[in-house]
């Protein structure tokens, strides 16, 4: 039987099931606990990637941004251990990066349709009780009412405030009950793969032949997820040690 471990987490969703009925599932429980699986890790999968090569885009368009990100990342953290989760609350800039990431180019655009549980007005048009509605997650996140120069990527727009910070993936990864139930487990996969390039990386352009940089254009697959295209780069240490960090951090807990 599967244990908890020491802050009474279970392992995973398959854990739990598993744990509950001792090991022993019936044909119809297993094959319902594997399309269970399937469907949480599949959910993420896709919206996670895009994510990251948003992220990446970002990198390449935006050096100066990077510089900074890195910056602090040293002064905070040094160059002899790599970020864990516990940094988060001391590196307001990685987080503000990361917020910017999912306002600039939203995974999701367009959120999952919701029903009005009653009559409602919204700029002025009636809608009955019923009505399906579609958030149209990109133009909230462009509002620039909101965010000036929406089309650039700027980080410090948040001012480093979680509050502000937390009104982007609020909307980002959608609403009510129908919000994304890997919320949590998603913004700390991001913040981790972030922080983890930014500390040992530098993102540059891939060159062409001639030797010139080529800094790919902002533009993105159609669908309900939707992705940056043609974002290549080069991934260069910034340090020797980094090969050994990395190695180090297989044994992390974190």
């Amino acid at each position: 039987m599967l244990q908890a471990n020491d802050s009474g987490c279970t392992i995973s969703l398959c854990g739990s099931v598993l744990a509950a009925a001792d090991g022993d599932l019936s044909s119809t429980q297993e094959r319902s606990l594997v399309n269970a699986a399937v469907t949480v890790f599949g959910g993420g999968l896709d919206t996670n990637i895009s994510t990251i090569f948003s992220f990446l885009l970002a990198m390449l368009r935006f050096p100066e941004v990077q510089k900074k990100a890195q910056a602090e990342i040293d002064s905070v953290i040094g160059t002899n251990r790599l970020p864990q989760i516990s940094d988060r609350p001391s590196l307001p800039y990685i987080r503000s990066v990361v917020a910017e990431v999912y306002r600039w180019l939203p995974a999701v655009p367009l959120g999952i349709p919701h029903a009005l549980r009653q009559d409602d007005i919204y700029d002025g048009l009636f809608l009955p009780k019923g009505s399906v509605i579609m958030p149209n997650v990109w133009g909230m996140l462009h509002d620039p009412t909101i965010y000036p120069a929406a089309d650039e990527f700027r980080p410090e727009r948040f001012g480093g405030s979680d509050t502000v910070m937390t009104k982007v993936t609020d909307i980002a990864f959608g609403f009510g009950r129908r919000a994304c139930p890997g919320y949590h487990f998603a913004e700390g996969t991001i913040f981790a793969i972030v922080a983890t390039v930014l500390a040992t990386c530098d993102v540059v352009p891939v060159v062409d032949e001639y030797g010139q940089e080529i800094i790919p254009e902002v533009s993105l697959t159609s669908g309900s997820i939707v992705f940056p295209e043609n974002v290549k780069c080069t991934f260069r240490p910034r340090s020797g040690r980094i090969k050994e960090s990395l190695l180090e951090s297989v044994g992390s807990k974190e």
